[in-house]
Protein backbone atom coordinates (compact mmCIF):
# COMPACT_ATOMS: atom_id res chain seq x y z
CA UNK A 1 0.00 0.00 0.00
CA UNK A 2 2.73 2.77 0.95
CA UNK A 3 4.55 2.79 -2.41
CA UNK A 4 1.59 2.89 -4.48
CA UNK A 5 -0.57 5.41 -2.55
CA UNK A 6 2.71 7.36 -2.45
CA UNK A 7 3.09 7.11 -6.33
CA UNK A 8 -0.50 7.77 -7.00
CA UNK A 9 -0.54 11.02 -4.47
CA UNK A 10 2.45 11.91 -6.38
CA UNK A 11 1.28 11.36 -9.58
CA UNK A 12 -2.28 13.28 -9.03
CA UNK A 13 -0.71 16.42 -7.40
CA UNK A 14 2.35 16.99 -10.09
CA UNK A 15 0.67 15.12 -13.22
CA UNK A 16 -2.96 15.04 -12.60
CA UNK A 17 -3.51 15.32 -16.82
CA UNK A 18 -2.15 11.64 -17.21
CA UNK A 19 -4.69 10.23 -15.26
CA UNK A 20 -7.93 9.23 -17.42
CA UNK A 21 -11.15 10.04 -15.74
CA UNK A 22 -12.18 6.69 -16.53
CA UNK A 23 -9.14 5.34 -13.92
CA UNK A 24 -9.54 7.87 -11.30
CA UNK A 25 -12.68 6.52 -9.62
CA UNK A 26 -11.47 3.04 -10.23
CA UNK A 27 -8.18 3.71 -8.30
CA UNK A 28 -9.57 5.42 -5.77
CA UNK A 29 -11.94 2.81 -5.04
CA UNK A 30 -9.09 0.48 -4.70
CA UNK A 31 -7.01 2.27 -2.80
CA UNK A 32 -10.02 3.63 -0.07
CA UNK A 33 -10.40 -0.33 0.61
CA UNK A 34 -6.90 -1.04 1.68
CA UNK A 35 -6.65 2.08 3.47
CA UNK A 36 -9.68 1.21 5.76
CA UNK A 37 -8.20 -2.55 6.20
CA UNK A 38 -4.89 -0.87 7.20
CA UNK A 39 -7.24 1.37 9.63
CA UNK A 40 -9.70 -1.61 10.78
CA UNK A 41 -6.26 -4.09 11.32
CA UNK A 42 -3.54 -2.18 11.90
CA UNK A 43 -4.53 0.95 13.15
CA UNK A 44 -7.43 -0.09 15.53
CA UNK A 45 -5.87 -3.51 16.78
CA UNK A 46 -2.78 -1.83 17.89
CA UNK A 47 -3.77 1.53 19.09
CA UNK A 48 -7.11 1.88 19.98
CA UNK A 49 -7.33 -2.02 21.23
CA UNK A 50 -3.84 -3.26 21.70
CA UNK A 51 -5.50 -6.52 20.50
CA UNK A 52 -3.02 -6.54 17.53
CA UNK A 53 -0.35 -7.19 20.43
CA UNK A 54 1.28 -4.14 18.59
CA UNK A 55 1.91 -0.29 19.53
CA UNK A 56 4.95 -1.65 20.36
CA UNK A 57 7.07 -2.28 16.98
CA UNK A 58 7.87 0.17 14.86
CA UNK A 59 10.36 -1.06 12.22
CA UNK A 60 7.99 -1.67 8.72
CA UNK A 61 5.15 -0.76 10.55
CA UNK A 62 6.49 2.91 10.34
CA UNK A 63 4.41 3.07 7.05
CA UNK A 64 1.60 3.72 8.95
CA UNK A 65 2.31 7.40 9.43
CA UNK A 66 2.52 7.88 5.88
CA UNK A 67 -0.68 5.71 5.15
CA UNK A 68 -2.83 7.58 7.11
CA UNK A 69 -1.23 11.18 6.24
CA UNK A 70 -1.72 10.63 2.68
CA UNK A 71 -5.39 9.22 3.35
CA UNK A 72 -6.11 12.39 5.45
CA UNK A 73 -4.91 13.96 2.40
CA UNK A 74 -7.34 12.19 -0.19
CA UNK A 75 -10.14 11.29 1.90
CA UNK A 76 -10.34 14.30 4.67
CA UNK A 77 -11.54 11.72 7.28
CA UNK A 78 -9.54 13.13 10.79
CA UNK A 79 -9.91 9.21 12.03
CA UNK A 80 -6.44 9.27 9.65
CA UNK A 81 -4.66 12.15 10.92
CA UNK A 82 -5.53 10.84 14.83
CA UNK A 83 -3.64 7.40 13.61
CA UNK A 84 -0.60 9.87 13.06
CA UNK A 85 -0.59 11.53 16.09
CA UNK A 86 -0.96 8.20 18.05
CA UNK A 87 1.74 6.43 15.91
CA UNK A 88 4.34 10.05 16.29
CA UNK A 89 3.46 10.31 20.67
CA UNK A 90 4.63 6.07 20.41
CA UNK A 91 7.59 6.76 18.54
CA UNK A 92 8.84 9.69 20.54
CA UNK A 93 7.68 8.18 23.52
CA UNK A 94 10.02 4.65 22.82
CA UNK A 95 13.39 6.00 21.84
CA UNK A 96 16.08 5.22 24.42
CA UNK A 97 18.31 7.88 25.78
CA UNK A 98 21.14 7.60 23.08
CA UNK A 99 19.17 7.57 19.67
CA UNK A 100 18.38 3.91 19.63
CA UNK A 101 14.45 2.98 18.73
CA UNK A 102 12.88 0.01 19.93
CA UNK A 103 12.57 -3.23 17.79
CA UNK A 104 10.07 -4.94 19.79
CA UNK A 105 8.65 -4.77 23.06
CA UNK A 106 11.05 -3.96 24.98
CA UNK A 107 13.93 -5.38 23.38
CA UNK A 108 16.87 -3.13 21.69
CA UNK A 109 17.16 -1.98 18.19
CA UNK A 110 18.04 -3.45 15.40
CA UNK A 111 20.35 -1.29 12.99
CA UNK A 112 18.63 -2.93 9.71
CA UNK A 113 15.23 -1.78 11.27
CA UNK A 114 16.93 1.81 12.45
CA UNK A 115 17.67 2.83 8.92
CA UNK A 116 14.05 2.18 8.07
CA UNK A 117 12.51 4.17 10.68
CA UNK A 118 14.76 6.96 10.21
CA UNK A 119 13.39 6.74 6.22
CA UNK A 120 9.81 6.55 6.57
CA UNK A 121 9.54 9.31 9.40
CA UNK A 122 11.65 11.71 6.66
CA UNK A 123 9.34 10.82 3.53
CA UNK A 124 6.75 11.70 5.94
CA UNK A 125 8.61 14.59 7.61
CA UNK A 126 8.82 15.76 3.08
CA UNK A 127 4.84 15.47 3.42
CA UNK A 128 3.85 17.09 7.06
CA UNK A 129 6.36 19.26 8.25
CA UNK A 130 5.95 17.82 11.07
CA UNK A 131 8.22 19.26 14.02
CA UNK A 132 7.56 16.08 16.24
CA UNK A 133 8.80 13.74 12.95
CA UNK A 134 11.44 16.50 13.28
CA UNK A 135 12.18 16.30 16.89
CA UNK A 136 11.98 12.12 16.72
CA UNK A 137 14.87 11.92 14.40
CA UNK A 138 17.35 14.93 15.71
CA UNK A 139 16.83 12.33 18.93
CA UNK A 140 18.68 9.84 17.71
CA UNK A 141 21.47 11.70 16.55
CA UNK A 142 23.50 9.84 19.38
CA UNK A 143 22.74 6.58 17.53
CA UNK A 144 24.98 5.97 13.85
CA UNK A 145 28.25 7.03 15.62
CA UNK A 146 27.88 4.58 18.32
CA UNK A 147 27.06 1.41 16.03
CA UNK A 148 29.20 2.14 13.15
CA UNK A 149 33.03 1.65 13.02
CA UNK A 150 35.22 3.25 11.23
CA UNK A 151 35.89 0.21 8.74
CA UNK A 152 32.39 0.73 8.20
CA UNK A 153 31.15 -2.64 10.16
CA UNK A 154 28.23 -2.39 12.71
CA UNK A 155 28.24 -4.92 15.55
CA UNK A 156 24.70 -7.15 15.69
CA UNK A 157 24.91 -8.92 18.73
CA UNK A 158 23.10 -6.35 21.16
CA UNK A 159 20.31 -7.08 18.30
CA UNK A 160 17.44 -8.84 19.27
CA UNK A 161 18.54 -12.52 19.55
CA UNK A 162 16.86 -13.95 16.50
CA UNK A 163 18.00 -10.87 14.31
CA UNK A 164 21.94 -11.46 14.52
CA UNK A 165 24.11 -10.69 11.91
CA UNK A 166 26.88 -9.00 10.33
CA UNK A 167 26.67 -6.04 7.95
CA UNK A 168 28.55 -2.90 6.90
CA UNK A 169 26.88 0.40 6.93
CA UNK A 170 24.54 2.04 4.40
CA UNK A 171 23.97 5.53 3.84
CA UNK A 172 20.32 6.45 3.64
CA UNK A 173 19.72 6.68 7.82
CA UNK A 174 22.71 8.34 8.66
CA UNK A 175 22.65 10.68 5.65
CA UNK A 176 19.30 11.88 6.58
CA UNK A 177 20.02 12.67 10.08
CA UNK A 178 23.58 14.81 9.32
CA UNK A 179 21.16 16.65 6.90
CA UNK A 180 18.45 17.53 9.37
CA UNK A 181 20.42 18.07 12.54
CA UNK A 182 24.07 19.07 10.80
CA UNK A 183 26.14 16.30 13.08
CA UNK A 184 29.27 15.44 11.22
CA UNK A 185 29.96 12.20 12.87
CA UNK A 186 26.80 11.34 11.25
CA UNK A 187 28.04 12.28 8.01
CA UNK A 188 30.71 10.42 8.26
CA UNK A 189 29.01 7.12 8.66
CA UNK A 190 27.48 7.76 5.36
CA UNK A 191 30.31 8.39 3.78
CA UNK A 192 32.07 5.73 4.82
CA UNK A 193 29.03 3.66 2.73
CA UNK A 194 29.74 5.80 -0.20
CA UNK A 195 33.44 5.64 0.00
CA UNK A 196 33.27 2.07 -0.07
CA UNK A 197 31.25 1.68 -3.12
CA UNK A 198 27.70 0.76 -1.49
CA UNK A 199 25.67 3.45 -2.44
CA UNK A 200 21.72 2.17 -2.26
CA UNK A 201 18.98 1.65 -5.51
CA UNK A 202 15.42 1.31 -4.64
CA UNK A 203 12.48 2.94 -2.36
CA UNK A 204 14.93 3.65 0.43
CA UNK A 205 17.39 5.85 -1.71
CA UNK A 206 14.77 7.72 -3.74
CA UNK A 207 13.06 8.98 -0.05
CA UNK A 208 16.67 9.79 1.43
CA UNK A 209 18.14 11.84 -2.02
CA UNK A 210 15.99 14.67 -1.14
CA UNK A 211 17.50 15.31 2.20
CA UNK A 212 21.28 14.82 1.08
CA UNK A 213 23.30 17.34 1.75
CA UNK A 214 26.97 18.69 1.18
CA UNK A 215 28.85 19.09 4.28
CA UNK A 216 31.73 18.34 6.19
CA UNK A 217 32.04 14.89 8.33
CA UNK A 218 34.70 14.41 10.96
CA UNK A 219 36.68 10.80 12.17
CA UNK A 220 34.23 8.89 14.35
CA UNK A 221 35.06 8.92 18.15
CA UNK A 222 37.86 6.44 19.43
CA UNK A 223 39.82 5.18 22.19
CA UNK A 224 36.71 5.82 25.02
CA UNK A 225 34.55 3.76 26.85
CA UNK A 226 31.00 4.91 27.24
CA UNK A 227 27.78 3.74 29.22
CA UNK A 228 25.36 3.25 26.40
CA UNK A 229 21.96 3.85 27.28
CA UNK A 230 20.56 2.71 24.39
CA UNK A 231 21.99 -1.10 25.65
CA UNK A 232 22.08 -0.26 29.47
CA UNK A 233 25.70 -1.60 29.44
CA UNK A 234 29.46 -0.38 28.41
CA UNK A 235 30.59 0.33 24.69
CA UNK A 236 33.91 0.66 23.68
CA UNK A 237 36.09 1.31 21.10
CA UNK A 238 39.74 0.90 20.75
CA UNK A 239 41.09 1.66 16.59
CA UNK A 240 39.57 -1.79 15.46
CA UNK A 241 38.69 -3.39 18.51
CA UNK A 242 35.19 -2.22 19.72
CA UNK A 243 32.75 -4.41 22.11
CA UNK A 244 29.84 -3.92 23.68
CA UNK A 245 27.36 -5.71 26.38
CA UNK A 246 23.53 -6.26 26.59
CA UNK A 247 22.29 -5.54 30.38
CA UNK A 248 18.89 -3.98 29.34
CA UNK A 249 16.03 -6.28 31.31
CA UNK A 250 13.51 -7.14 28.88
CA UNK A 251 10.69 -8.32 31.34
CA UNK A 252 8.65 -11.44 31.57
CA UNK A 253 7.14 -12.38 28.91
CA UNK A 254 10.11 -11.37 26.18
CA UNK A 255 12.57 -13.73 24.14
CA UNK A 256 16.21 -14.06 25.86
CA UNK A 257 19.49 -13.05 25.17
CA UNK A 258 22.24 -15.46 22.83
CA UNK A 259 24.78 -12.80 23.85
CA UNK A 260 25.90 -10.57 26.80
CA UNK A 261 29.11 -9.46 26.09
CA UNK A 262 29.95 -9.41 22.01
CA UNK A 263 32.78 -7.81 20.10
CA UNK A 264 33.98 -6.97 16.50
CA UNK A 265 37.96 -6.59 15.64
CA UNK A 266 37.31 -5.18 12.34
CA UNK A 267 40.70 -2.94 10.63
CA UNK A 268 40.21 -1.06 7.37
CA UNK A 269 42.39 -2.53 5.49
CA UNK A 270 41.02 -5.56 5.53
CA UNK A 271 37.54 -3.92 4.43
CA UNK A 272 37.10 -4.08 0.30
CA UNK A 273 37.45 -0.80 -1.11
Amino acid sequence: LGPTFDAYYQLITRFPWLLLPAKEKEWLDEIRVCVEHQYEEYGLKTFATGAGGAGNYPNQDVYHILHMELAHRVFGDDKYADQVKLFLDFLEATIFPMGGMIYHGTQNECFTYHNLDIVMIARYLEYAASEQARRIIEKTVKYYPLMVEPSDRVEGYTDPSWKHYQQSVTPNGPDIVAAITGDKRNKRCANLALERGKPRSGMHSVFAASWWKEMTDEPLADAYIVFDENVQAPRARFGPFSFAANARDFGPGQIGKDTFIGCLYSEDATRPQ
